[in-house]
């Protein structure tokens, strides 16, 4: 029964996590478009392609950031992908260290 239990909250860890790499990657596809949307202004007008671009590329860059910040976690802790993201200082079962 214990198992049935690990497992259960493990794919709600899993699912949750998911859902945060589903938003990031929204969020990638939304500075993707705004910059696509930059370029294809830059073709018609020219009036306010530096403003625009600098907007897109802040996006981006933002973005971008946020992505290597998950990326390095990952890294540290690939297991998060299934745990999800501990407590300072807790083990994965909740206890002290």
């Amino acid at each position: 029964m214990q198992g049935a239990l690990d497992l259960q909250a493990t794919n709600r860890r899993l699912q949750q996590t998911l859902a945060q790499v589903s938003a990031l990657a929204l969020q990638l596809q939304r500075s993707s478009e705004a910059f696509t949307l930059t370029l294809e202004h830059l073709q018609g007008s020219s009036a306010n392609v530096e403003f625009e671009l600098r907007q897109a590329l802040r996006g981006l860059r933002d973005t971008l950031q946020s992505a290597q910040r998950l990326f390095d976690y990952l890294e540290q802790d690939p297991s998060a992908l299934l745990v999800g993201k501990r407590a300072p200082g807790r083990l994965y079962d909740g206890q002290r260290r």
